[in-house]
């Protein structure tokens, strides 16, 4: 008989194969343990377990969110071996090794007493073994100091004592198991989520292993007692100081992350809609070997079971409370890789010679791609935590000791490990009690610092409207911008005022501005930041529960509404969006405007708008009687000077680089768009860059060329309206933007754009014209007017229509909705100038309850584009609120300026005003 057919050798061989496992996971988890910096959650676990037990007790109560047991552990644990990096994860270690004899213990209990006993430890035991030894997420986390390999220890153990008490039917066992999930529940909350599974379990057994279950569990009730108060007291403590945004998430993609993480895979629902189909075949074969291998099939269960029920216990919670890490369901992942392995052994291992070798083919893959993994993890420390040690020493190296260190989210925990320096430090959390935050930081600036070193770390929570950062720089000055370290921002500011922060600050420009009865902006500041900045501080205030993210547009324009910046971004801070914000509560929003080398030394008048996501348009700004009144609030009017730009230079779309002999080049320019109609505006952009000093004021010449090389468009005018190149320095660059009214009677075809100073010429491009179709005959309407707008146009008359396309002959209305009005145009003379059209349903109060402004014919006909004689047909569609009051109201129209918002005078009937009267709407209930 060969040897490995004798079961002492064949015992023997499957000890040494664990004893080298275990070796192996050993030394890998010994490899690196000492090389990373402690992150937070471990310095947290480093000072709590310094401290003495009572003390410990009091302050896991007050701080965390975990039970005593693994501080208490580390506590003891520490005072015999110390606090160096090495020595605090050592523990976890230890815990982490238990994992491995404990899988083998119990995939062999689950086929004790069976015929193939002798086969399944080979084949399912020693490999549960080694998937655990090499699991790269049991590797990580046996690193860490931390009581994560802890709870799936006593698990574990729970469960290995609930299989052999219910074969062996030992008091001993009962007792065992139920002080194990008491210490299991000791040592992390969620280890509850276990109880379903043995729940289950014992249930299949029969009402003997009941009773006997529920007195294990009535032990570990009363040994849980003492514990149950201070847990409802954290609880409570994290249901009203939460650190986490409200927030739903899906506990199916939560179940997908976790697996995935167990697995050491990407997250897929590929990988997910595997295991799951996995699982149900083999719970499927399970069952039905129910009658052929009860005792069997039942322990099969528990395990299946105790990696479901952890997991998806977990998902549900953590949809609810959206605070979330794969390491909270780690006691689910020995009985899942212990539950892969019943599953592949019952589906293919009692199969034919090639199905079975299929079976040891797997397994052998999946250990070695394991192994592969874990060894790797282990040859290079993790970088997905925070590098603490570092921070520590720089600060260590440069804070003085009239300086002030302040820890943003109050994260000391790691940071008092390592940090040496003599500046004092302070924990600093605002949230959203700006009271108490103001209050915090009052005191640190009453120590009068020379200069306060800011860390932040998970600022988002810590400081969600960054307010710190912004005061800040009200009383200083940014003297190291930002200094990265993994896991953390450094930012450093030198102090010249001390005076106190305000929780409410009034602004020094006030606005309420009602922006479509939602937000208010309550008015702003401006502070000078650093060379090349410009900071607006807004204050914003929800009128009412927001429940959607709206967003800032902040443009810098000159006088002529040319667009030189834009800056589009959240309202306060990108991570506390409006759906967060207290009601009535002003809400600070900092907007860092980046004055770029190229601005030219001109005024500028500042907007502020806000965007919906949802309608994918701006808000309406409301006045006083709640009309709407625009899109944008004016901020202000600045003149800016060269000398307080930055050094970056903006990327040129189209570079040329052309000097010309005026002493200018021509670094390069922008066109839009590059198909338009007659009349329509070209917005030209050119940069331009002095070659020298320029003594003279060169202007510019813009023209059209045609294909036959006739100038059909020519126009002078200064490089730059309002700064003349005498004043531009040299080496000077500027960007000029020009605003092009194509002539309204100018065919369609190809032209090239030329720009030229003094004669001399460069062609930027070719651009496209369309041909417009015009109309100079009156189409049949329903109702005329006559309304002269200014001498430049009339509007001849309109016609009124549902929705749905029918006529609306009775000029009634239902509340809710929708009456489309078209206007019918007809241009006086040429028109200079661009307007648009108001179409409005006013109340006998004057207040507007439908409105539409676009330019005419739905934005494709400018005015600057009619011809003397011709008719423009102008449709505007008006949306009623379903709550507008039945009634008659007043249709108007009129023009008003594009730029300035400006009304045409309108004369109607002898009578003259800023609108023409289209007539009355009844709205019907």
């Amino acid at each position: 008989m060969p040897f490995w057919r004798d079961e002492r050798v064949r015992s023997g061989l499957i000890k040494a194969a664990v004893g080298l496992v275990i070796l192996v996971a050993f030394a890998a988890r010994l490899f690196t343990l000492g090389e990373p910096s402690l992150w937070f959650d471990e310095g947290v676990s480093v000072f709590f377990a310094s401290k003495p037990a009572p003390e410990l007790l009091t302050t896991v109560v007050r701080e965390d969110l975990h039970p005593p047991l693994y501080y208490l552990s580390l506590h003891l644990w520490m005072g015999l071996v110390g606090r160096e990096e090495f020595s605090v994860r050592f523990l976890s270690v230890l815990f982490g090794m238990l994992l491995i004899p404990l899988a083998f213990a119990t995939a062999r209990e689950v086929y004790a007493g069976a015929r193939d006993a002798h086969e399944t430890v080979p084949l399912v035991a020693l490999p549960a073994a080694a998937l655990v030894g090499f699991s790269p997420f049991l590797l990580a986390y046996s690193q860490e100091t931390r009581m994560y390999t802890l709870a799936a220890a006593l698990s574990m153990g729970a469960t290995l004592t609930l299989l052999r008490a219910t074969r062996l039917d030992r008091p001993g066992l009962w007792v065992a198991h139920g002080v194990l999930l008491t210490l299991g529940l000791h040592a992390h909350h969620f280890s509850l989520f276990i109880v379903p599974a043995y729940l289950i379990y014992v249930s299949l057994l029969g009402r003997k292993a009941m009773g006997r279950w529920l007195r294990s569990i009535a032990l570990a009730g009363a040994l849980l007692i003492p514990w149950l108060g201070l847990a409802l007291l954290q609880l409570r403590r994290v249901m009203r100081f939460p650190d986490f945004w409200p927030a739903r998430l899906n506990p199916g993609a939560i179940f997908s992350w976790i697996v995935s993480a167990f697995l050491a895979a990407n997250p897929s629902l590929h990988l997910l809609g595997l295991v799951v189909g996995l699982i149900i075949l083999g719970c499927a074969l399970v069952v039905r070997n129910l009658r052929q291998r009860p005792d069997i099939a039942k322990r099969e269960i528990l395990i299946i079971l105790a990696f479901i029920a952890p997991v998806a216990l977990t998902s549900l919670t953590v949809s609810l409370v959206p605070k979330f890490a794969a390491r909270y369901a780690i006691a689910g992942v020995v009985p899942l890789y212990i539950s892969l392995l019943i599953l592949l052994y019952t589906l293919l291992a009692r199969r034919a010679a090639l199905v079975r070798f299929l079976y040891v083919a797997l397994v052998a893959l999946a250990v070695l791609a394991s192994s592969g993994l874990a060894l790797e993890a282990a040859r290079v420390p993790r970088d997905d935590h925070e590098d603490t040690r570092s921070l520590a020493r720089y600060l260590n190296e440069h804070a003085e000791a009239e300086d002030a260190v302040v820890l943003m989210e109050n994260a000391y925990h790691a940071f008092v490990y390592y940090y040496r320096g003599p500046a004092p430090w302070h924990g600093l959390h605002i949230g959203q009690n700006f009271v108490g935050g103001t209050g915090a930081l009052n005191r640190i600036l009453a120590t009068r610092p020379r200069r306060i070193w800011l860390v932040l770390w998970h600022h988002e929570f810590a400081d969600p409207t960054d307010l710190v950062i912004t005061e800040l720089m009200r009383r200083g000055r940014l003297v190291l911008h930002k200094k990265s370290f993994r896991g953390y921002e450094l930012k450093a500011f030198e102090l010249e005022r001390y005076d106190p922060v305000e929780p409410y600050p009034t602004p020094r420009v006030p606005l309420d501005a009602n922006f479509a009865g939602l937000i208010t902006l309550r008015g702003f500041d401006v502070l000078q930041g650093e060379p090349g900045t410009r900071h607006y501080v807004l204050y914003w205030e929800a009128q009412r529960r927001l429940d959607r993210d709206y967003s800032l547009t902040l443009i810098l324009e000159d006088e002529e509404g040319n667009e030189y910046l834009r800056l589009d971004q959240a309202l306060s801070t990108p991570y506390f969006v409006p759906a967060a914000w207290p009601v009535g509560t002003p809400i600070r929003g900092r907007v860092d405007v980046e004055l770029l080398r190229d601005l030219p030394a001109i005024e500028y008048q500042v907007y502020a708008k806000v965007y919906d996501p949802v309608s994918r348009g701006n808000l309406d700004v409301l006045d006083h009687r709640g009309a709407a009144a625009g899109k944008e609030v004016f901020l202000e009017q600045m003149r800016l000077s060269k000398g307080e730009l930055g050094d970056r230079l903006p990327p040129i779309p189209n570079v040329l680089d052309r000097p010309f002999a005026a002493g200018l080049k021509l670094r390069g320019y922008r066109v839009k768009p590059a198909s338009l109609g007659p009349g329509d505006p070209l917005t030209l952009t050119l940069w331009w860059e002095t070659l020298g000093f320029v003594d003279r004021e060169v202007e510019q010449e813009i023209r059209l060329m045609d294909a036959a090389g006739r100038v059909t468009y020519q126009e002078r005018r200064p490089l730059v309206p309002g700064y003349p190149t005498s004043r531009w320095g040299a080496g000077e660059i500027n960007r000029a933007i020009q605003r092009v009214y194509l002539p309204a009677a100018l065919p369609g075809g190809r032209y090239r754009l030329q720009v030229g100073l003094d004669g001399e010429f460069e062609t930027l491009t070719t651009i496209e014209v369309e041909e417009t179709v015009r109309r100079y005959t009156v189409p049949p309407m329903e109702h005329r007017i006559e309304a002269d707008f200014g001498g430049q146009a009339e509007l001849l008359g309109f016609s009124l229509s549902t929705a749905e396309g029918h006529d609306l002959s009775a000029e009634r209305v239902r509340a809710g909705g929708t009456i489309t009005v078209t206007l019918y145009w007809r241009a006086r003379q040429p028109i200079p100038e661009s307007y648009k059209v108001t179409v409005q349903l006013l109340s006998q109060a004057l207040t507007v309850v439908a409105q539409d402004d676009s330019l005419p014919a739905r934005w494709s006909r400018p005015t600057t584009s009619w011809l003397p004689g011709e008719v423009i047909t102008d449709p505007h569609t008006l949306q009623l609120r379903p709550e507008v009051v039945p009634g008659r109201y007043t249709l108007i129209a009129a023009l008003y300026h594009e730029r300035t918002g400006e009304r045409l005078r309108v004369l109607q009937g002898g009578v003259e005003r800023d609108h023409g009267v289209l007539g009355t709407i009844e709205v019907i209930p």
